[in-house]
């Protein structure tokens, strides 16, 4: 489902766009019109006016916090929820929010754009907070600040989970936070831990504020294993794993194992989880779309058991062997070391 923006353009009676000029090049980015345009990652998200602007259908004070719809080399365009309008750069704060903004960015934080996280996925935030009201086509929306679950990261726009209707919804870049937070992930201590890892520990905490332990940060090797209470081959190769993973468990603390359900409801899932008696890292059934990957995975039947890496690639799988060889190729990658 692709989002949309469906609004009205307001018609300015009085004031003209004036245009500034690009100012000379610099080792950082200056705060210029020049700037924003070739990088516009760095466009602030609002802006105050300072004079007040009349239209036919009514006034926007001066001092008046307004969305940044869209720059250009002689405007800008101010979204104020109802209408559209174009206003002279001079007539806002904006040159001055993006010189604040760039000042306040590292090195390494300003290089990263929006090219930058698309390539990289150790960038790839696991969740991000819509700066925009969102309508879709289908006649529902999201509210500004609602916070999704981060399935991909493509060019120009995010895929993420909205969990009420259950769906993978499609939004542009522009419309949420996604370039702050891969910042504030090229800031944080030590090298940028993957996505993959980062989903499913998002998909397993409670809220955005929540803070679970990473309980996949010193794993090696992950195994993803999609079952279901109905599927009679799961019944019989849930105890072979059980006692591998209790085997291994004693030699080797580089690995995890990460349960995903197939089953249909919420009781089934609990009650599968209480029968089985799984030690290992069960993702809740309510969260189970949000974790990146994991429910995608491919396979022709239960269960689907992956192998792999912390940065998502596939060492083994059930498409090319049987579940049980797929554990057999995690005991010898931790025998190999």
């Amino acid at each position: 489902m692709r989002a949309v923006r469906s609004i009205a353009i307001a018609v300015l009676l009085t004031g003209a766009a004036l245009p500034l000029d690009a100012q000379p090049d610099a080792p950082r980015p200056d705060a210029s019109i020049q700037t924003l345009l070739l990088r516009p990652d760095l466009r602030p998200s609002t802006v105050t006016t300072r004079r007040e602007f009349r239209f036919q259908n009514g006034t926007i004070a001066e001092g008046t916090e307004l969305r940044v719809y869209d720059v250009s080399s002689s405007a800008l365009v101010l979204d104020t929820g109802e209408f559209i309008f174009e206003a002279a750069h001079e007539d806002t704060d904006l040159l001055e929010r993006l010189g604040v903004l760039i000042a306040s960015l590292s090195d390494e934080a300003l290089a990263v754009s929006e090219a930058a996280v698309v390539r990289d996925t150790n960038l790839w935030p696991a969740r991000v907070t819509l700066t925009a009201d969102i309508a879709f086509t289908d006649g529902t929306g999201l509210a500004s600040g609602t916070v999704l679950p981060v399935r991909e990261v493509q060019p120009g726009a995010i895929k993420v989970f909205d969990k009420p209707s259950n769906t993978i919804l499609t939004i542009d870049t522009k419309d949420t936070d996604a370039i702050a937070r891969a910042r504030a992930i090229v800031d944080a201590p030590g090298e940028p831990r993957p996505f993959f890892v980062r989903s499913i520990e998002a998909a397993l905490a409670a809220s955005d504020t929540a803070k679970p332990e990473p309980v996949l940060a010193d794993a090696d090797y992950i195994l993803v294993y999609r079952g279901s209470s109905t599927c009679s081959r799961c019944e019989r190769f849930t105890p072979e794993l059980l006692d591998a993973y209790a085997d291994l468990k004693q030699q080797h603390d580089n690995f995890e194992v990460v349960f995903v359900s197939d089953d249909r409801t919420a009781g089934a899932h609990r009650d599968h989880i209480a029968k089985t008696g799984m030690p290992w890292t069960v993702i809740p059934f309510d969260r189970v779309d949000a974790a990146a990957k994991v429910r995608s995975l491919p396979g022709r039947i239960l269960p689907i058991v992956y192998l792999m890496r912390p940065d998502g690639s596939v060492i083994d799988s059930t498409n090319d062997a049987a579940a049980s060889e797929v554990v057999g190729t995690l005991r010898e990658q931790l025998r190999s070391g």
